[in-house]
């Protein structure tokens, strides 16, 4: 089995936020998107519950006024060498006034198999009476925690799902659907530096993640 990884996203929770000034200029004149980066806007939407910056690149900025999302949906090769970390950072670092609370680096797999219903079954359910031929169990997910050092902590769930196959309209692929979420708290105020440090732990991260993904489905790294 293999893993493939199709978004990393980062999440910087935080308290009063402010949609508003979500926008390309923004973005660039802050040096948070440089112009020198060369990236195209795709897509623009700034209203005061929400906004958000599309890029061709595969990358949009997304603030809401509990949080700042940068997704990347074309991380799929190296998720170490994407930009969502560094607009992040610079985001956080521009606007340091914000109480930010928490960060969350995030990895989105799909990982193929025939059954995945059946697979995840078999790999972590014991057979008893809860699971018989009168009420039988046809889907199950998991949610597994583990602690991240020093105080962190990593959610992985596991569920059954589809995609569609690349190029396809009609023909779907069966997959474990794996999503984990690298939690850090931030105690600091103002807390960029923590913020800025708990961002630095991406590749960390997703080497632990790569681990867990072997580990807990017998996947290739």
């Amino acid at each position: 089995m293999n893993a493939q990884l199709i978004q990393l996203s980062v999440v910087v929770v935080g308290k009063a936020h402010n949609p508003t000034i979500l926008n390309p200029d923004f973005l660039a004149l802050r040096g948070i998107v440089p112009p020198d980066w060369g990236w195209e806007v795709d897509e623009t939407i700034t209203t005061p519950p929400f906004a958000i910056v599309r890029y061709k690149s595969g990358v949009a900025v997304n603030v809401e006024p509990n949080k700042l999302q940068v997704t990347d949906m074309l991380a799929d090769a190296d998720p170490t060498q994407s930009k969502a970390a560094e607009v992040a950072e610079a985001y956080v670092v521009t606007l340091p006034h914000v109480r930010y609370t928490a960060v969350g680096l995030n990895f989105h797999s799909v990982i193929e198999v025939d059954s995945p219903e059946t697979y995840l079954k078999k790999r972590f359910l014991k057979k008893g009476k809860w699971d018989s031929p009168s009420h039988s169990v046809v889907a199950a997910g998991f949610r597994l925690v583990y602690a991240v050092a020093p105080t962190g902590r990593v959610t992985l769930s596991l569920d059954a799902g589809e995609v569609q196959k690349a190029g396809s309209k009609d023909t779907k692929s069966s997959v474990i659907i794996a999503n984990a979420n690298f939690h850090r708290t931030c105690s600091d105020y103002p807390a960029e530096g923590q913020v800025c440090e708990y961002l630095h732990q991406l590749r960390s991260d997703w080497s632990m993640y790569q681990t867990l993904i072997a580990d807990v489905l017998e996947a290739e790294e």
